[in-house]
């Protein structure tokens, strides 16, 4: 009698007409939703704003398209892609006018320093 957990030994026969393994077909990647065109425009004027290309205007501009492109990827259940790139857009936009804001600060204060010693030096 054979021992119950030891393995069967098949035939000769039965070697040969064993299948190769079966071929399938992997399945494509799955669809990737389309990207927004107003989150890309967000961080690309964004990013201009805050180079100088297009200064402070181009940070105003990729505010209000990272926020409208973020309502609507919102909206738009799973059609669209694209939440970082206005979010980037966004936070871009705001350093950018931050920047700006800064500098045009400075550049006042440069002058009324100017404007001070001018008129001490007068009297």
């Amino acid at each position: 009698m054979q021992d119950p957990n030891s393995p069967r030994e098949l035939p000769d026969s039965s070697i040969n007409s064993i299948d190769p393994m079966p071929q399938y077909n992997p399945l494509p990647p799955p669809a990737q939703p389309p990207t927004n065109s107003m989150a890309i425009i967000s961080l690309v004027c964004s990013i201009l704003g805050l180079v100088g290309f297009l200064p402070v205007i181009g940070s105003i501009i990729g505010i209000i398209t990272g926020n409208k492109a973020k309502t609507e990827i919102m909206n738009s259940a799973g059609t669209q892609s694209g939440d970082q790139l206005a979010r980037g857009g966004v936070i871009v936009g705001w350093i950018g006018l931050a920047l700006w804001a800064l500098l045009f600060l400075c550049i006042c204060g440069f002058f009324a320093l100017g404007i001070g010693a001018a008129i001490f030096e007068s009297r």
